[in-house]
């Protein structure tokens, strides 16, 4: 899918890349729309495969990847594993609606810099993405 990005003053600095991976197409369409309208560039896959794909397509440039646990095709730990041994120092915003997984937890352990469970308030989410780049 093609990047959105918000217009920036030419004299700010680069907006920070985010890569969102999730299947719920309404979910992942408001993800976007929020990030873009906080400035960010955002490209979005369907699924792990596709995710994964955009991620080498781009050799990992990617500032923040927000992922979904369970998708079809491909779920959120086989990118997070493969994606992993691409970059190493992923910065991960794990979503899901399954909070008792055990694969968020191995997750987590792994390397996951936060979770957010299903369903988030948008000051909420917005708040985590601004802490996890530093912002």
């Amino acid at each position: 899918m093609e990047a959105a990005q918000k217009k920036s003053d030419p004299l700010q600095k680069e907006p920070a890349r985010i890569l969102v991976v999730d299947d719920e197409e309404i979910i992942r369409n408001l993800i976007e729309d929020i990030l873009v309208e906080e400035g960010y560039e955002v490209i979005s896959a369907r699924n792990g495969e596709e995710g994964l794909r955009i991620f080498k397509e781009r050799q990992g440039c990617f500032d923040l990847i927000i992922l979904d646990i369970i998708m079809p095709e491909a779920d959120g730990q086989m990118f997070f594993y493969r994606a992993q041994k691409i970059k190493p120092d992923l910065t991960i915003l794990l979503i899901s609606g399954y909070s008792k997984s055990k694969v968020k937890d191995d997750l987590i352990r792994a390397g996951v810099r936060a979770y957010l469970p299903k369903p988030f308030t948008i000051a909420y989410f917005i708040d985590i993405v601004h802490r996890l780049l530093g912002e």
